[in-house]
């Protein structure tokens, strides 16, 4: 089977090695690193041309003139608001588009190249001639040429020797998306193996799976495919569109969920069902995009060592009373550790001040409830308050966490739910939080039924797809009241 694989899929396959219990690859050089350069690309260059810009600005503008000018025509704030202005503009004309970035630049840099000059030609024309009408005498014609001028410049020169290192990654087989396909029928593994003979535009295609069907050119079974993840970063999973299939593809996108990458449907895939018009392919649908992708998990990381280390100065004080606290008021540990699941269900050590009596923990530990006969007394008044979540922020710090998230439930738990919810275990698609959307709605505490746990995991997926940093800032603000009043914990 694996001389088949080699032969049918190509040199970029993932194959099982029984000996080792791993799957082995043949793609060193698409590394992670490279994929999160790929990814923060976009938010780079918006960097770059802000520099640029202003830069620019305070080599070409006079300032010693600025005192006797009105506050909103001094060339510090001509200049910031030619330097904001120019991301929004470049946004809308496309210069900062993924598809522009990686795809058309490398093969015709014209259009890559124009969509920065006159994005940045119309921010400059438009912020100077708001300056020139407020004050006709300022600023001087050669100073605004050399600004434009050297703006310009700058930013195509940028773009310049960003696509000559793309195409030195391009060069090295670095850009191509790893894509696994799930194949209904052997009309689309036979349309996924033709497809993914062209990497440039398919993508690495890593394996064909299916559970609908046996074949020796399948890599494996949609378990399978679940394992992979787990060792394999996959940008995206494809599936075909066929209308009779419609069943299948439900059960697969279900069971896929949990894995933190796109779904996408691909009707080139269905082309033994659907013909489209001679040179004429449907682009592929997303049905899931993958949460905090790109510049979107930097923000987020940046929030979450921000504002826990903050937190945690703030803080210290009562830190280390509860800490003495503890100790006094029974005997055991201070802390209290569990392993939960976090991020692509990895395992990792959950921080808490303990709040029940020291025994030997029992994995089949039921939730804390209404007068639970294990919780000390200062347990109780913890547990209320949340301030035996404290030591989380230390778990934030160190990546596990996020300080807004699902919040990690118990491995037992987890195993319990994710066979009698729909999509429970796509709640691990991003880091678990300290609080998140279902803790300010209601739905924090005991989850004594299924319908309550169903709810909770309702409001999860809610964020994840719903995703953004101001929804993060409100559900922290949010979170304080609710502590506050203790609603539901116990």
């Amino acid at each position: 089977m694996q001389a088949a694989l080699e032969s049918d899929l190509g040199p970029h396959v993932l194959r099982p090695n029984q000996e080792a219990g791993f799957w082995s690859s043949s793609l060193p050089r698409r590394s992670l690193a490279d994929m999160r350069r790929e990814a923060r690309l976009p938010g780079l260059l918006r960097l770059g041309d802000a520099c640029v810009i202003l830069l620019s600005g305070i080599a070409f503008l006079d300032y010693r003139e600025a005192a006797a000018l009105p506050s909103f025509a001094s060339p510090w704030i001509v200049v910031l608001c030619a330097t904001l202005g120019a991301a929004n503009v470049l946004t809308l004309f496309g210069a900062y588009a993924s598809s522009t970035l990686l795809n058309e630049s490398l093969s015709f840099p014209v259009l890559y190249l124009a969509r920065a000059f006159f994005g940045v030609l119309t921010t400059l024309v438009v912020i100077i001639a708001a300056g020139a009408l407020a004050t006709p005498a300022y600023p001087a014609g050669e100073e605004v040429l050399g600004w434009m001028l050297s703006s310009v410049s700058g930013t195509v020169a940028l773009r310049l020797a960003v696509r000559h290192r793309l195409l030195r990654m391009r060069a090295q087989g670095r850009l191509a998306r790893n894509v696994a396909v799930v194949a209904h029928s052997r009309q689309e593994l036979e349309m996924a193996r033709k497809s993914g003979e062209n990497a440039a535009s398919f993508g690495n295609l890593i394996g064909i799976f299916s559970d609908r069907f046996a074949d020796d050119r399948l890599t494996g079974s949609l378990d399978d495919l679940l394992r992979m993840a787990k060792s394999i970063h996959i940008d995206e999973i494809r599936f075909g569109i066929a209308l009779e299939r419609a069943g299948d593809l439900e059960a697969a996108v279900r069971k896929l969920s949990a894995v933190p990458t796109e779904l996408r449907l691909d009707p080139v895939l269905t082309r033994a069902y659907v013909r489209p018009p001679s040179g004429f392919d449907l682009p592929p649908l997303t049905i899931k995009r993958r949460p905090l992708a790109g510049w979107d998990n930097a923000v987020k990381r940046t929030e979450d060592v921000f504002c826990a280390a903050l937190l945690l100065l703030f803080v210290a004080p009562l830190f280390g009373i509860i800490m003495l606290l503890v100790r006094l008021d029974s005997p055991g540990p201070i802390f209290f550790r569990q392993q939960r699941l976090g991020l692509d269900n990895n395992p990792f050590n959950l921080v808490k001040f303990r709040t029940m009596f020291h025994e030997v923990e029992d994995p089949a530990t039921p939730q804390a409830r209404r007068n639970d006969p294990r919780i000390t007394r200062l347990g109780a008044y913890l547990r209320r308050t949340s301030l035996d979540e404290l030591p989380q922020l230390l778990n934030v710090l160190h990546g596990d966490m996020s300080l807004v998230g699902p919040r990690p439930h118990a491995i037992a738990h987890n195993e319990k739910y994710s066979q009698l919810i729909d999509c429970y275990s796509a709640r691990h698609r991003v880091r678990p939080g300290l609080t998140g959307w279902a803790q300010v709605r209601g739905w924090r505490g005991e989850t004594a039924t299924l319908e309550l746990m169903r709810r909770r995991v309702e409001h999860d997926l809610y964020y994840i797809d719903n995703w953004s940093l101001g929804l993060d800032i409100y559900i922290i603000f949010k979170t304080f009241p609710v502590v506050l009043l203790g609603k539901n914990a116990w």
